[in-house]
């Protein structure tokens, strides 16, 4: 992040003693950030009229006349009895699509910030008004903030102001974030100024209207920060606000960026009596700002990255997440107390409440109970399939018996201990992945996978997408016909199976854990005596701390219920090229695990 320079003659321009002139920065003239040419005044028209930049507007449009005028008016700006806002700790922003099902009220906090841009919608705010204001729509008797934080083109239209003031007024808000301006880094520095006065100027209107304000501090070289901060003091605003999500994203690889944070962090701490930090709301920040933020600035967390998280899946732990969406979490937190796993995966508002309390918690210095992380949980009346060793692809699979076992058995829960595809030995076999992938489809299991030694390497499954989208063709072409769909639908059955592949599975019963893995590392030589097989079972599974360890990998079937092992047989024959045989009592076998504990050993058709 680099300042861009200024197309105006610092000369003759009207903003040149309160801007310092651009040559202090080490920088000449004005060039464009998307396709770097030159440009003369005024640079950002040039921008918009270009075929490649397409620049949306970015800066208030005022004459020389008008600027200097704004710059005067700025500088008069009298104190106004803006009345000082006690913010907690937390402030999260709370999109108003979700007020009906998120449930605000239940969330623990005392203040939420609202998007002016979600009141838009003019259904959602006749809903609003009709129902007497923003508290009683909400059901919130918290502090509501309404934000100025919205698209670059709302921000510079008079009409949106005067709308978001009678907003504010009309639903009852008790105070205003804003108002926001674009004071960018890289459009020219002149009308970065021109921003940066505007939003002065509308901020200082609202504030004479004996509105609360969070003053938006802006800028992103020393002077603009530094009129910024002082112009919202000598208003009598002393509650700040700095909007730094994208900010903190580039922190670590831009010293730029480091640079401007830390200036911001300087004069807040100066001349503000507490900071409301916009758009770190998440995990990722809370560690940055304990340690940047200086400690006598009173500092509060805004955003919604607890709420973004939630929706992709993501539950906040210890200092880190778990993807609910790849796994069943088992939480204690008091959040979460009554919720089962199951609804953790299914809800994005209860993974949410999890969030958002999680980061509460941890910011007053309590440690978040461990989550507990499954790739399956079982209730006691319900059951897996557990299957290995198929080696797909090497003529050698009996892949029929396994289809017929499918379909009798009608599992709920199928999972792969490894080598179901042989990507070493065997001939990619359209024929073999389809009616595998068909079936599993039609019958709809949930599938988990487990990676084997003959399928976990991820250039051999390359080679094996390569050979069997491409064979036969000798240049890219078009999906148009039955075969080429089929084709298309088995190489993607075949990227999904293994892209959501692990090295192991953890599978919770009622009576304790399941530790599923095809076992090549635990039993190197299969060839070796069921005996010693046996007894790295055993060591393996007393390591891991688990109820049972069940693998593949041997070609042998068998449950040993007093040492809590077993093995799952296979569904392929010997390679008699290598000296490999199978016993018939190990093959066609497959295990039945119960989510009351037992274990069952059942043979295919």
């Amino acid at each position: 992040m680099r300042l861009r320079g200024c197309d105006r003659d610092c000369r003759s321009c009207p903003l040149a003693k309160l801007c310092g002139g651009v040559e202090q920065y080490g920088v000449k003239g004005y060039r464009c950030p998307y396709a770097g040419c030159e440009l003369k005044a005024p640079a950002l028209k040039a921008m918009q009229e270009c075929d490649v930049c397409r620049l949306e507007k970015v800066a208030w449009d005022l004459n020389e006349v008008e600027i200097a005028g704004l710059m005067s008016e700025v500088m008069g700006l009298e104190r106004t009895d803006n009345q000082q806002l006690d913010l907690p700790e937390v402030v999260p922003a709370v999109p108003l699509r979700l007020a009906p099902t998120l449930r605000i009220s239940s969330l623990g906090v005392s203040s939420v910030v609202i998007n002016y841009q979600d009141l838009l919608d003019d259904k959602v705010r006749l809903e609003v008004l009709d129902k007497g204001g923003i508290h009683s729509y909400l059901g919130f008797g918290g502090k509501i903030l309404l934000s100025s934080v919205m698209p670059d083109e709302l921000l510079l239209r008079e009409d949106v102001f005067e709308d978001f003031v009678r907003l504010f007024e009309a639903a009852g808000f008790d105070a205003v974030v804003g108002w926001d301006v674009p004071v960018y880094i890289d459009i020219p520095l002149y009308n970065s100024w021109v921003n940066l006065l505007m939003g002065l100027k509308l901020t200082h209107a609202i504030a004479t209207r004996g509105v609360p304000v969070v003053g938006l501090l802006k800028g992103n070289v020393e002077r603009q920060i530094a009129f910024s901060a002082e112009a919202l003091s000598r208003m009598g605003i002393k509650t700040m606000g700095l909007h730094a999500s994208e900010y903190m994203s580039a922190f670590k690889e831009d010293a730029a960026v480091r640079q401007i944070l830390y200036t911001y962090f300087r004069w807040a701490s100066k001349l503000a009596s507490s900071l409301l930090l916009l758009g770190v709301l998440s995990y990722r920040w809370l560690n940055f700002t304990k340690v940047v933020v200086p400690k006598d600035l009173r500092l509060s967390l805004a955003g919604m990255g607890w709420l973004i998280d939630a929706e992709r899946g993501l539950l906040y732990s210890g200092d880190g997440c778990i993807d609910a969406h790849s796994k069943f979490v088992m939480c204690t937190c008091s959040t979460c107390s009554g919720i089962s796993p199951r609804e953790l995966v299914a809800d994005p508002n209860a993974r949410a409440r999890h969030n958002l309390n999680n980061l509460m918690e941890r910011i007053r210095g309590n440690l978040s109970p461990k989550l507990h992380a499954y790739d399956l949980i079982l209730k006691e009346d319900e059951s897996a399939l557990l299957a290995s060793d198929l080696h797909l692809w090497t003529g050698r699979s009996l892949l029929s018996g396994f289809l017929e076992l499918l379909r009798r058995e009608l599992p709920t829960n199928m999972l792969f201990l490894g080598d179901t595809f042989d990507l070493e030995r065997g001939r990619p076999n359209l024929l073999e992945t389809t009616a595998l992938f068909g079936t599993l489809r039609e019958l709809g299991p949930a599938v988990l996978v487990a990676k084997g030694c003959s399928d976990g390497d991820q250039a051999a499954l390359l080679r094996a997408l390569d050979s069997i989208t491409m064979e036969g063709h000798a240049r890219p072409f078009l999906w148009t016909e039955i075969e080429d769909e089929r084709v298309r639908d088995a190489a993607l059955d075949l990227y999904k199976f293994y892209r959501c592949a692990s090295d192991r599975l953890e599978v919770r019963l009622a009576d304790g854990s399941v530790l599923l893995v095809h076992g090549s590392d635990i039993v190197e030589d299969r060839d070796s005596t069921l005996e010693t097989a046996m007894k790295a079972m055993i060591k393996a599974r007393a390591k891991a701390n688990v109820r049972w360890l069940v693998m593949g990998h041997l070609h042998r079937a068998f449950i040993d219920n007093e040492n809590g092992i077993a093995s799952t047989g296979c569904w392929a024959l010997g390679d008699m090229s290598r000296g490999n045989t199978t016993r018939k009592t190990d093959l066609k076998r497959a295990i039945v695990v119960h989510g009351d504990g037992e274990l069952e050993l059942i043979r295919g058709c």
